[in-house]
């Protein structure tokens, strides 16, 4: 079976560009699509290792490329991603094939892109410059600008769209975040937050933007612009965010073991404080169906789900690393607990049973995230490595290791 599954993913690559393909992606190409690399897996009770292969990408096999920054399409089939050899190049990929479909290029950006977000509800992206101060729309499937939206005076590093696609917000290293119209491109509001921002979420709705700001989170109404809390933490205690896919709740834990917490997510209160005899910290994460939330316990190779409701505890997940990232697939039916160097343990979220496990790579590899695609079977993980270093991004798919069981 092993080496049936090892063919699948080979013939999956082993693709021609068609005349279809042509005539709905011009600049189509094999010289940079995406390549199969070696997956080194542990399945079964007696941790039988067994070879498969993933799907990596790069913006070419021999540069030494390290990913600034990706985005997954909401659909799920298309990977963009910048690198820091690649000028202010945008590479777009189709999967899982793999096929280089467009090169987004030399229509605004100066220097490397810092941050891609796709649009939720049509094929554009957008694009912000590391040191210039450009906003880009993009066309993805013309490869042309649809608009540049001017107004930040420097540095753009962070952005995101409401899931209805109507808007986009964006933030300088001036501290200033301005929420866009991406049908005119026109900027509607434009405040100051006082700190650097590093995370946008849009509510599901549109109608609440949190904002990951310095050490605090904002809550602002999106329709008034108003601000309608902050939640405060120790100047020491970076927070961990995670909203819930029904988009009525948030959960919040720290760095340090000062708390896990439940807040309604439309007005920021408080519901409920996970208690443990553990410190509790970050990451933190809800199961798709809102009712769990899973948390890592400090400096211990373990990670328990709490009840979202009451705050009981339900399950004691015991790993043979310290997890740094979690994931759950959309469908609810696996989670994915992956460690600093890129050791991923898989469970069946449900009944809770142990599905295979990774080993990390290299030394000075560090795992960056780690996401399930809409699919629910297939994780995108996203490494950093030292200047000058190469680890492309890497899809592996679960049920290749569920089949081998």
């Amino acid at each position: 079976m092993q080496d049936v599954i090892r063919h699948e993913r080979e013939r999956a690559v082993a693709r021609r560009i068609t005349a279809p393909d042509l005539a709905k992606w011009p600049n189509s190409s094999l010289d940079r699509a995406g390549y199969l690399v070696d997956w080194h897996i542990f399945v079964g009770p007696d941790a039988r290792t067994l070879k498969l292969k993933q799907l990596a990408f790069t913006s070419t096999r021999h540069q030494r490329a390290v990913c600034m920054c990706h985005a997954l399409s909401a659909d799920g089939k298309f990977l963009a991603a910048s690198f820091d050899t690649s000028a202010s190049d945008i590479f777009v990929w189709r999967l899982p094939d793999g096929l280089l479909v467009q090169c987004l290029r030399n229509q605004g950006h100066s220097k490397p892109v810092r941050s891609l977000s796709f649009s939720p509800n049509g094929p554009t992206l957008v694009s912000l410059g590391s040191y210039d101060e450009t906003v880009i729309i993009w066309d993805v499937q013309r490869g042309c600008v649809l608009r540049h939206l001017i107004g930040h005076h420097s540095r753009v590093a962070s952005s995101a769209y409401s899931l209805n696609g109507a808007l986009v917000a964006t933030a300088d290293m001036t501290k200033i975040m301005k929420i866009w119209d991406t049908s005119t491109g026109a900027c509607l509001c434009s405040f100051n937050l006082n700190e650097h921002v590093y995370q946008i979420t849009f509510s599901l709705d549109s109608s609440r933007l949190w904002i990951r700001a310095g050490l605090l989170y904002f809550l602002y109404d999106v329709q008034s612009y108003n601000r309608i809390t902050v939640l405060r933490h120790k100047r020491d205690n970076p927070v961990g965010f995670s909203m819930s896919r029904q988009g009525d709740r948030i959960v919040t834990g720290t760095y340090h073991g000062n708390g896990v917490t439940i807040r309604d997510a439309v007005t920021g209160r408080e519901l409920l404080t996970v208690d443990d005899e553990r410190k509790l910290v970050t990451p933190v994460a809800f199961s798709p169906d809102g009712a769990e939330v899973l948390v890592v316990c400090q400096g211990s190779r373990m990670a328990l789900a709490f009840d979202s409701r009451t705050g009981q505890r339900r399950h004691t997940f015991e790993l043979s690393h310290v997890p740094h990232h979690i994931a759950y697939s959309p469908n609810g039916d696996y989670v994915v607990l992956a460690g600093h160097r890129g050791s991923l343990e898989v469970y069946n979220a449900k009944s809770r049973t142990f599905v295979g496990k990774s080993e990390g790579f290299w030394d000075d590899a560090v795992l960056q995230e780690v996401v399930f695609l809409p699919d629910s079977q297939t994780i995108l993980s996203h490494f950093s490595r030292t200047p000058g270093s190469h680890e492309p991004l890497r899809l592996c798919n679960i049920q290749d290791v569920v089949r081998l069981r």
